[in-house]
């Protein structure tokens, strides 16, 4: 893997980290709950990713690097939280919630389009299924663990549109990769702004995909 590829990754970790560690925060964890939910949002989705690509072990645990960078993340955003009563103030209104959707947005496009990058670099012969399903599962795939532990419905089923902006930013990450005549430093952060772009304006704006109105007993 690229440098390049390397970079981007550290941001969405860091990204996914806070996400899973405010989300610790909000359902009043202890610490080791938070570090938890940190490390397995931030490097779950690719653990998945890369035994579904037949990468074993997963770079996760080769380095070990994302998960320090995951624990170091969530500790820094507890203890700041621990000692700063502002700061624990405002994890009950608007402004926390707005973070946490804007590092999870964050987290999301990146891990998408690097998870389909790594999937290209080792084979790209398979098909449009396999890159897409790689890319969604790279980016909500920590979200499912971490919701699945505090017990709430995962974001990918019921939060705004989550799932289909990884759908949508890998698409058109596909479309690049084909065509071939936008090089990959241009494409691939095009790509993670469109997958975050489509996540934010989505919840700005409450858009959902249909819902069942009926109630089926």
């Amino acid at each position: 893997m690229s440098n390049y590829i390397l970079y981007i990754e550290v941001l969405g970790t860091v990204a996914f980290a806070l996400s899973g560690a405010m989300e610790g925060m909000k359902k009043n964890l202890d610490i080791l709950g938070v570090l938890i939910l940190g490390v397995v949002t931030a490097t779950g989705g690719g653990v998945i990713r890369d035994l579904t690509i037949g990468i074993n072990p997963p770079l996760t645990f080769r380095s070990g690097t994302n998960i320090y960078i995951s624990l170091i993340t969530s500790a820094t955003i507890f203890i700041l939280s621990f000692f700063n009563e502002n700061v624990n103030k405002r994890t009950v209104n608007k402004i926390f919630e707005r973070a946490l959707i804007y590092s999870d947005a964050i987290g999301l496009g990146v891990f998408t389009i690097t998870g389909m990058q790594i999937a290209y670099h080792i084979n790209n012969n398979h098909s449009l299924i396999l890159y897409i399903f790689v890319g969604l599962i790279s980016g909500v795939g920590g979200g499912i663990i971490r919701d699945l532990l505090i017990d709430s419905v995962p974001y990918i089923l019921n939060k705004h549109v989550y799932a289909s902006a990884s759908i949508v930013g890998g698409l058109f990450f596909h479309l690049f990769k084909k065509v071939n005549i936008i090089p990959e430093q241009i494409s691939i952060p095009l790509c993670i702004v469109i997958i975050i772009a489509i996540r934010i304006v989505a919840y700005h704006k409450k858009w959902n995909l249909p819902k069942a109105t009926v109630i089926i007993e």
